[in-house]
């Protein structure tokens, strides 16, 4: 009820039936803070560039009403994605974190942060994706800032599909991790001079102080992160995977 009251207002119609050309002649759509709990409806709205959808009532996944609106299922046309401060726990296709993702060829800019998202999953691998915030969530494992091959199989219907485009080096610039469960920064290799990532209030490991974040400021990464932690690690138990160690707790 309150996304379509929502919708209506959008659209200008405050009575008879939402019709497909109604939501056709839309590009953006806020709807912050309307306690907004259901998103039934919005997988055929095809046209949305700009979606707004923070400070509601949203919970588990919300990606088969997001990520799949769009001509043959070949993801959506959003260029940036608010839904920040729900309790979402899976923003993809398939069942954990943001993987599922992959289709998303045109989003850019996500904001996930204050959720519950659990993992980063290997959705992004895909996307050209620059701008992420997924600070304040119970999440643990890392996100790869690589372009990967993506397989003819999944791009039968997506005859636009720009495969050299997508494996050119496409990634992120600016990552906000902070106040997660995150640990690990073996795999930053591929950033940067000039990307951003900021991993403070995490529970980082011991080798991310004397191996990976040295490398990285190196590299003319703009990292921020917490002095390392004197005395034994913290021990704090993860609503996901049981007990992890590391540095600041989860906030």
């Amino acid at each position: 009820a309150a996304l379509e009251a929502r919708v209506r207002v959008v659209i200008g119609k405050p009575t008879g039936d939402i019709l497909q050309s109604d939501l056709d002649a839309v590009s953006s759509f806020t709807a912050s803070g309307l306690g907004i709990s259901n998103l039934e409806g919005m997988q055929t709205w095809k046209t949305l560039t700009y979606l707004d959808l923070s400070y509601n009532n949203l919970s588990g996944s919300v990606g088969q009403y997001i990520f799949r609106a769009a001509p043959n299922g070949c993801g959506g046309n959003i260029v940036q994605l608010d839904i920040s401060h729900n309790s979402i726990t899976t923003i993809g296709d398939f069942d954990i974190g943001v993987w599922g993702m992959q289709l998303m060829f045109n989003l850019t800019t996500l904001d996930a942060s204050y959720n519950q998202i659990p993992d980063s999953g290997g959705g992004w691998m895909f996307i050209p994706i620059t701008h992420v915030n997924l600070s304040h969530n119970p999440l643990l494992t890392m996100i790869y800032n690589v372009p990967m091959y993506f397989d003819d199989f999944y791009l039968n219907d997506c005859p636009w599909y720009d495969e050299d485009a997508y494996l050119s080096g496409r990634r992120f610039l600016i990552l906000d991790l902070s106040n997660t469960y995150f640990r690990d920064l073996q795999y930053y290799n591929t950033y940067v001079a000039g990307d951003v990532l900021d991993v403070r209030g995490c529970l980082l490991l011991p080798s991310a102080y004397t191996t990976y974040i040295p490398a990285l400021e190196a590299a003319g990464v703009l990292i921020s992160y917490d002095a390392e932690p004197a005395g034994p690690a913290i021990t704090l138990i993860s609503p996901n995977t049981g007990s992890v160690s590391g540095g600041t707790p989860f906030t």
